[in-house]
């Protein structure tokens, strides 16, 4: 394959993390980075390919009070295309994680297909609520990927369930789920508050 075209600049302000790894799987080391824009108050995502090249997207729902940070790739649904997942925000016990898509020069933000919004899923817990992901690569149980929920219902049980979505190209299509009953915290939170996408390190 020959090399990609450079598409992107140098990183022009703050970084919030870069991984090495082969994202494409041609056999060179490619580089994932972050950094952060002043003039937009956004994080930018900076892909170096090992072979020649680079290509750069900015985090349109990134803050500026919380670095992003690429975590790893993962062939969600089998088509030899990895999708690209990075922190692009966080709270006070929650971290949101968002979705990308890699081909092979091309790195596109994926979508919710139903909302159009930037596929991105909350990871965490609090004593109200809790959210997590788990992957294709982990045995989720309706999509390519799942997003897991639980929220307490004021006698100290949680509600809760997963979505599953398929990948279609750069989207993220909404399929089938279910709803469970925790008993409490606990296990809500062994159950839920989870990123179970291996090989990715969370």
């Amino acid at each position: 394959m020959p090399p990609c075209p450079s598409l992107a600049g140098a990183a022009a302000g703050p970084t919030g993390g870069s991984i090495t790894l082969d994202a494409n799987g041609n056999g060179y080391d490619d580089t994932v980075s972050t950094w952060f824009e002043g003039a937009s108050d956004s994080w930018w995502l900076l892909m170096e390919w090992g072979n020649g090249g680079s290509i750069e997207v900015m985090i349109t729902d990134s803050s500026p009070v919380a670095a992003a940070r690429p975590l790893g790739v993962v062939d969600l649904n089998g088509d030899g295309r990895y999708e690209l997942f990075a922190v692009v925000d966080a709270g006070a016990s929650t971290q949101i994680v968002g979705v990308f898509e890699l081909g092979d020069c091309t790195l596109t933000r994926m979508t919710f297909s139903d909302s159009g919004a930037p596929a991105a899923f909350p990871v965490g817990a609090s004593i109200g609520s809790m959210s997590g992901v788990a992957c294709s690569s982990s045995g989720s149980a309706f999509g390519d990927i799942d997003a897991l929920f639980a929220t307490e219902d004021g006698t100290g049980m949680y509600d809760g369930g997963a979505q599953g979505y398929t990948v279609s190209g750069t989207q993220l299509v909404p399929g089938f789920g279910d709803g469970t009953v925790f008993a409490d915290f606990d296990e809500a939170a062994n159950a839920v508050a989870r990123f179970d996408c291996p090989p990715i390190s969370f």
